[in-house]
């Protein structure tokens, strides 16, 4: 996981290549969710946007199996 202080949405932000998973924890409730097959391409595009909270939104809640693990 790494820090992501800019982020209004997001306190930590994090992804595994081997099994192909996002984990997110939300800023303001703290919760943690992990979003599956979730491509390496989309993390990169995902970690180099401008606004984590607007392309999250976009491009991922939704369109990924998720579960909230904490």
């Amino acid at each position: 996981m790494q820090s992501t202080q800019q982020s209004t949405c997001f306190s930590e932000v994090g992804y595994d290549p081997d099994w192909a998973v996002l984990v997110v924890r939300f800023r303001d409730s703290g919760s943690v969710y992990t979003y599956s097959d979730f491509p390496q391409d989309q993390w990169d595009t995902f970690i180099a946007a401008d606004s984590l909270g607007s392309w999250y939104n976009t491009y991922i809640k939704g369109q990924y199996d998720c579960e909230k693990i904490s």
